[in-house]
């Protein structure tokens, strides 16, 4: 009966080594039941290799994958899920090291663990991540190449130094199949629940809501401009625009005209495009928006989509046709000046003035009576915005508590409030006197990256205005904030709120925090702008995307020409990397001793004994010895002096031919 396979102590080393690696990302975001099994799978495993323990029957091995079912089942309550997929493909790859009886099974584990490595790219997809999931690659690969190694090789860091040279010789080959080989989805557009972490505006504001998010300094998007960039004053980012009004919160309302009467998709006919009259002023700019899972899209006023899958609705906003799930890139053109809605529809007119029927009458009463003494609609606006300047209001990320009739207290009592309070209020005076308005929210100014000349907008510049509809102008922005804390348009919110010191209270290790450090913030800045390319010209390198680039160096794009420069490019790499190594080869200078035992190696060859590649001194010593009885003990003896020389610490190479066992092993091999 032969003895079962047993895989080599370097591969299992390394095997296991890879299997806390790829499994390690994972654990946060797996139950923690799931993370005991997988330490328990790998303590087995290393006492069965040391002969302590024995492999699991076959009855034991079916009830764990039984009961491991039964409990992903139990914590994400199905296994369709993308997150319960992966928890399962982690426990396959710690159960099936628990059966390692053959070459073939050592393998496969292997696989599992390549695998394993790169699910990592479905929840993350940063520059750090993707070094990570190098390493762990570089890992199983070790494994892979310990698997085909000689038993008796056993020297570890050689094996990972081989696995990392043959990875970064990948890399041009990699890149060059990266630009040209058609693309399909990656790996990290596969789309979470909608239930994971959520971050950006909300479709109801609730005053406070926007104050509590410009707290976060997680990123909202990123914004290159073809041009020159806009003054900060001018960067008002329209995300949602809010109609209806309850008494405590503004939501978008639910006009009277059909969905499609309501959106213009990009590719078809525009039936209210006289309702945009253009002047000038017209920018082109990119945005790589982050995951937000909500429909609607960020750009300047007015804007054009310039890809599909994207619409215009008909309050002159973006939105794209499914929940932003990741994060992606798209274009735009806005027209800074221009003329919106000069002649108002009634169904629009009405939901623009809608109110509720009871509750804040002191704030209704005070916008009739300023209306009457106001001789055009004009003088009305400029009034209740004096009014924001002279009367005390306080700009705050502290605002008080409010009760029932928010507008009421926030205006005459409290008068301490954020952009929701300000701009919230605005339109509930503008609609109380009979002026159509509404509020708008997105963002507001960002940051100028100077290392990569584009704009960062973050949580924090989160903000909310209002837009007025006046007779024979069309809608105009009204920015109330502005008039009580004019730094927060012009500086932004750091500088608006450094007496309060509120900025960013809740994040003390935030960076954003230390910009007035040059150091530290130039650090911030050249690693945004390394994630900023990294999302553009890699997680960014879309089918559009690589049409162009093929287009600007072949011309003319067609399956022929690709598959020629995909073919030509491939062989230069592989017959540029063959030839290097063959000269890194031909020029590696060899000891003495090495060339002695080489010279030794081709006389034997000419006795009929061949050594084979990759075979080691001692086996090949006890070959000669079967074959060659005769010369057993000089080859004995002869492989010892020659395994002294190479790996003895002691012994220098400068110092060889002088050193007395270098002179035994040379009158050895000239005596046989």
């Amino acid at each position: 009966m032969s003895a079962p396979y047993q895989i080599p102590r370097i591969s299992l080393a390394w095997l296991l080594a890879s299997m806390g690696v790829v499994i390690l990302p994972h654990v946060v975001r797996l139950p923690l039941w799931i993370t005991i099994t997988c330490s328990i799978c790998l303590i087995w495993r290393i006492l069965v290799f040391q002969g302590k323990w024995s492999y699991p029957h076959k009855h034991v091995k079916s009830l764990i994958a039984f009961a491991g079912a039964l409990g992903i089942i139990f914590s994400y309550g199905t296994l369709v899920l993308v997150e319960a997929f992966v928890a399962l493909l982690v426990l396959a790859f710690a159960f099936k090291l628990l059966e390692m009886h053959k070459r073939r099974d050592a393998l496969l584990v292997i696989y599992l663990a390549y695998f394993v490595a790169i699910t990592e790219f479905i929840f993350e997809d940063s520059i750090p991540v993707a070094l990570y999931v190098s390493f762990g690659l570089t890992t199983v690969t070790a494994a892979l190449i310990g698997l085909n190694q000689n038993v008796s090789y056993s020297f570890p860091w050689k094996t990972f130094r081989l696995s990392s040279i043959l990875l970064l010789q990948s890399i041009p080959l990699m890149i060059a199949m990266f630009i040209l080989f058609p693309r399909i989805a990656p790996l990290w557009s596969v789309p979470l629940p909608d239930d994971s972490a959520k971050t950006g505006l909300s479709d109801t504001v609730s005053l406070g809501d926007i104050a509590s998010l410009s707290q976060s300094d997680e990123l909202a998007f990123r914004v290159t401009f073809n041009e020159k960039i806009p003054e900060k004053k001018n960067l008002y980012w329209r995300g949602i625009a809010f109609h209806h009004f309850d008494g405590r919160t503004w939501s978008q309302g639910k006009p009277e005209r059909e969905k499609s009467e309501l959106v213009r998709w990009f590719g078809r006919e525009n039936r209210w495009k006289n309702s945009i009259q253009k002047i000038s002023g017209s920018v082109r700019y990119s945005v790589i928006i982050e995951k937000t899972n909500q429909p609607w899209l960020f750009a300047l006023n007015v804007p054009d989509a310039m890809e599909f899958g994207i619409g215009l609705t008909r309050d002159f906003r973006l939105i794209y046709g499914d929940k932003v799930k990741q994060r992606f890139q798209y274009k735009v053109t806005s027209t800074l000046e221009k003329r919106l809605d000069k002649e108002l529809p009634d169904w629009l007119k009405k939901l623009s003035l809608q109110l509720p029927e009871q509750g804040n009458e002191r704030a209704r009463t005070f916008a009739v009576e300023l209306r009457k003494k106001s001789a055009t609609t004009g003088e009305f606006i400029n009034s209740v915005l004096t009014m924001y300047n002279r009367e005390s209001f306080r700009y705050t990320l502290r605002p008080p508590l409010l009760g029932g009739n928010t507008i009421d207290e926030f205006l005459f009592d409290t008068k301490a409030g954020f952009c929701a309070h300000f701009a919230g209020s605005f339109v509930f005076l503008m609609r109380a006197a009979g002026v159509p308005a509404r509020m708008v929210g997105g963002y507001q100014g960002g940051e100028i990256n100077p290392h990569g000349n584009y704009v960062l907008v973050h949580q924090f510049d989160a903000h909310a205005w209002a837009e007025v509809w006046l007779e024979g102008e069309g809608w105009l922005r009204f920015d109330p904030t502005a008039f009580v804390a004019p730094e927060r348009i012009e500086s932004g919110l750091e500088r608006a709120m450094s007496t309060e010191g509120s900025f960013l209270e809740g994040t003390a290790l935030s960076l954003l925090k230390f910009r007035d450090i040059n150091l530290i913030n130039n650090f911030r800045l050249w690693i945004d702008m390394m994630n900023y390319n990294w999302n553009r010209w890699v997680l960014g390198y879309t089918p559009s995307l690589q049409l162009k680039v093929m287009q600007k160096f072949l011309g003319e794009v067609s399956w022929y020409r690709v598959g020629l420069a995909l073919f030509f490019s491939s062989t230069l790499i592989i017959v540029f990397l063959g030839l290097l190594l063959l000269r890194k080869e031909s020029k590696a200078k060899k000891d003495p001793a090495t060339k002695l035992y080489l010279n030794l190696c081709q006389k034997l060859s000419k006795h009929g004994v061949q050594r084979n590649i990759g075979e080691a001194p001692f086996d090949f010593a006890k070959r000669v010895s079967r074959e060659i009885p005769e010369l057993s003990n000089t080859m004995q003896e002869i492989t010892q002096l020659f395994v002294q020389l190479k790996y003895e610490k002691n012994i220098k190479k400068k110092d060889l031919r002088s050193n007395a066992a270098f002179q035994e092993f040379s009158r050895s091999v000239a005596k046989l």
